[in-house]
């Protein structure tokens, strides 16, 4: 276990006021060409930007459908929910985060960033023209749809590249090469976005599609997870090579075939074939959760960034759970279940296990690549807690038939908070000059994790 250690000066004056450090990286240092700079500037502002625009997008859309002023639609609200809150944000933080970690990974050096500008800049237009278009005309949230596939094409180029320049043994390439399919896959499903939304739109294609790109997505998170934390291959599982990792990437392919059956594109699954997958992802939560809570892992647990994660992974397990009652009722002839079931599976994996981690791993890389100690400081607790209570409530609107009808929208609006404070911090700290090794730094936090 590693422990960041960085000393700090005091001014003469004892009894001055102690300097305000998050000052220090105030308006004097931050510029907005900084944002150019490295890969993760680059890819995690298009992140923040995208996040908050759509966060507050869907939050306005939840409020005036609460007061009866829904606004006009030219795709279907759940098909352009799936498609925008699945894929229009959370994958630029991804290819942020591989093209900084990613070439360590592969023991190479790092990654330009001129050559990510175009496509990133492709992915951030084709958004910003999809997202009005899903209100005004379908033809342009479709071309939107593919200017960001294109951009996203680019950098599954750049990546595949960076794996085939790579001379490190083969099993040390399992986590980026595991991340370069789901790359692919993500890539398909936005291709095939665009091609439903031109298609009429086509609603359940436009759902499947997002589905698909979805379970992409959660594939890169739980990569990424198994690579950086200890939650994923306990001890106790050592003959099993790989640990959960395996286990868990053939559950998302089960959720996507279930998920197609779901909306008619496939043929419908026998109730034995329900069992089998109720079966199947029970086990996955109970696998997923007895190694959250291996008691070797108690003390690594109590640095705070680490709990973060735990928290993130005891999500994944709760999704696995909630997924299995899904296929239990459904085996039992009533899809239905105790209110939406189905729903609330989908979004512990969303909410819980994928934006917490995400809300973890982004603070981190930003921080560190500042120059910074590893820290949670309290604006970053208060946006986790609040994350935790937005995913409970999005449950609660899930699970509970009477839940009250501002429920939904008011996760949406406590969403669209959480977007807009983590831009302001630490997503500021993006344009803001490195810190200097004798910078101060006066907020520690112990780091067992490799970057």
């Amino acid at each position: 276990m590693r422990h960041s250690h960085h000393g700090c000066r005091h001014a003469p004056d004892r009894a001055a006021r102690p300097l305000n450090h998050h000052r220090l990286a105030g308006s004097a240092s931050w510029h907005p060409a900084r944002l150019l700079g490295a890969p993760h500037r680059l890819l995690f502002a298009v992140g923040a930007v995208g996040w908050v625009g759509i966060a507050l997008w869907w939050a306005v859309a939840s409020v005036l459908t609460l007061l009866s002023h829904a606004p006009p639609w030219a795709v279907a609200p759940a098909g352009a929910h799936a498609l925008v809150l699945a894929l229009g944000f959370m994958p630029a933080f991804i290819a942020g985060f591989l093209f900084t970690a990613g070439p360590k990974w592969l023991a190479l050096p790092p990654v330009a960033v001129r050559p990510l500008r175009g496509p990133a800049a492709l992915w951030l237009a084709g958004w910003a023209l999809a997202l009005p278009g899903l209100h005004l005309d379908a033809r342009a949230a479709a071309a939107g749809t593919t200017l960001a596939a294109l951009g996203w094409t680019g950098l599954c180029v750049q990546q595949q590249q960076l794996l085939w320049a790579s001379r490190v043994p083969a099993p040390e390439r399992l986590h980026a090469r595991a991340i370069g399919w789901a790359l692919w896959w993500i890539a398909a499903a936005l291709a095939a976005a665009a091609l439903a939304l031109a298609a009429g739109p086509d609603p359940q294609a436009l759902r499947a599609a997002a589905r698909l790109g979805l379970w992409g997505v959660a594939s890169v998170f739980i990569t990424a997870a198994h690579r950086l934390t200890p939650f994923l291959h306990p001890a106790w599982l050592h003959r099993l090579p790989g640990g959960l990792l395996g286990p868990l990437q053939a559950g998302l392919a089960l959720r996507a075939a279930a998920d197609v059956a779901a909306l008619g594109l496939g043929p419908a699954w026998p109730a034995a074939a329900h069992l089998g997958a109720a079966a199947g992802q029970a086990g996955l939560a109970a696998a997923t959760l007895a190694a959250a809570f291996d008691p070797a892992l108690r003390a690594a647990r109590r640095t705070a960034f680490v709990r973060m994660l735990h928290v993130a992974v005891v999500w994944l397990a709760a999704s696995c759970a909630l997924q299995a009652l899904t296929h239990g009722t459904a085996a039992g002839g009533q899809p239905g279940g105790w209110g939406d079931i189905a729903l609330a599976a989908l979004h512990a994996a969303t909410l819980g296990f994928m934006l917490t981690t995400l809300l973890a791993m982004a603070s981190r890389v930003t921080a560190t690549q500042q120059g910074r100690a590893v820290a949670v400081d309290r604006p970053l607790r208060w946006l986790f807690r609040l994350l935790q209570a937005t995913a409970l409530a999005r449950l609660a609107a899930s699970l509970w038939p009477g839940a009250p009808a501002w429920l939904l929208p008011g996760a949406a609006v406590s969403l669209a908070l959480i977007a807009v404070a983590w831009m302001v911090h630490p997503g500021r700290l993006l344009a803001a000059a490195p810190r200097t090794p004798g910078s101060l730094n006066r907020v520690k936090e112990k780091d067992p994790l490799h970057p």
